[in-house]
């Protein structure tokens, strides 16, 4: 997966000016997609790792994870709906 840290937002925030977006709505994208990523990249690379496994691992090992992958989902919905992407708002733009 490609990496999209603060360099990247960076960039993608330039280039989203550049080509008219407000700068409140240009900074709340790249801001998104940022921390969009990281919470991806967490469930991903460390929490769902983090499980044995194996059928002999305790049923609250499996809960604990389950709940923080929850939170990381609860995380990217909300800026799912902060940036907008549940409509097409950006398909107006020039």
């Amino acid at each position: 997966m490609r990496e999209f840290g603060v360099s990247a937002a960076n960039k993608f925030f330039d280039l989203m000016i550049s080509k008219g977006l407000a700068e409140e709505e240009a900074g709340t994208v790249a801001h998104t997609l940022m921390d969009t990523h990281e919470s991806v990249e967490k469930v991903y690379g460390e929490l769902l790792s983090a499980v044995p496994y194996r059928p002999d691992v305790e049923k609250s090992v499996l809960e604990e994870r389950l709940w923080e992958i929850c939170e990381e989902f609860q995380h990217i919905d909300y800026h799912i709906h902060e940036a907008g992407f549940t409509h097409s708002h950006f398909d107006d733009a020039d």
